[in-house]
């Protein structure tokens, strides 16, 4: 079925597993409760409309899945290494273990979906993208690049495996408020005007982060690590636990941080 039309065409229910759909044409295609458990999507076209809320997984390198809507869908373990996903709808999606390194995730929509131990690696167009609600326990996640993108309440707590890594990652003008980063490592992250406010950040790492202008206001931070952290007017106004965090070296001018 390589370079196959199914614009428009009324799929519901098709069983399309271990099928070479390459280049496949499916704007607009009704796939609802459609499976493609190994199916060859590479180059398909999806846009707008692709539909399918219930089993998709093994999709290969590369995937163009632009501006597709794929809320509830399963792609549990799914190989998205270098899709285009820009503008897809991931919303209540079952993401567990599935690799987005190198993906497009411009404008992506991952709220509420299941990210456990999700790969998301080398990321450098990310703008926008929204994580509010997910839960990304044990997820793997460096050297991305997230410019105003929203983690409202994302789960990225502790583990067996260690804490959530966002090393390096660059989120400018971004939200974490609520968000639960025990340990969470951000050291070097690229993080100005950050909203941390509520999270709850205990044991996390932000040495040498780029944090200006960001809030942690009733942040708890008991045992958090600043050291070297850029901090001119990132503001800590009643964050809970400042006294027993470190601030060795600290850059800037930060407020509230004196505790009486």
């Amino acid at each position: 079925m390589r370079l196959v039309d199914l614009r428009g065409q009324p799929l519901r229910s098709a069983v399309f597993d271990g099928v070479d759909m390459t280049g496949a044409s499916l704007d607009g295609a009704d796939l609802r409760g459609c499976t493609m458990y190994g199916a060859n999507l590479a180059g398909a076209h999806s846009l707008f409309l692709f539909y399918c809320p219930r089993r998709v997984s093994s999709l290969p390198p590369g995937t163009h899945l632009a501006g597709a809507s794929l809320r509830g869908a399963l792609l549990a373990s799914a190989n998205l290494q270098g899709a285009n996903l820009q503008g897809a709808n991931f919303s209540g999606a079952e993401l567990t273990e599935t690799d987005f390194t190198g993906a497009v995730l411009t404008d992506v929509d991952f709220s509420r979906a299941l990210m456990r131990r999700a790969k998301i690696f080398s990321v450098q167009q990310g703008a926008r993208a929204i994580f509010d609600g997910a839960d990304l326990r044990d997820a793997q996640m460096t050297d991305n690049e997230m410019p105003n993108s929203s983690w409202v309440g994302t789960d990225l707590r502790i583990n067996l495996n260690g804490p959530a890594n966002l090393s390096y990652i660059t989120v400018s003008n971004s939200s974490f408020r609520d968000a639960f980063l025990p340990g969470a490592l951000l050291v070097g992250a690229h993080a100005p005007g950050i909203d941390f406010s509520g999270a709850y950040l205990q044991l996390a790492e932000f040495r040498g982060a780029h944090l200006e202008g960001g809030s942690f206001r009733k942040a708890q931070i008991t045992d958090a690590n600043f050291d070297w952290a850029y901090l001119d007017s990132t503001d800590f106004t009643l964050a809970v636990g400042r006294a027993k965090a470190s601030w060795f070296g600290i850059r800037g001018s930060p407020t509230g941080l004196l505790v009486a």
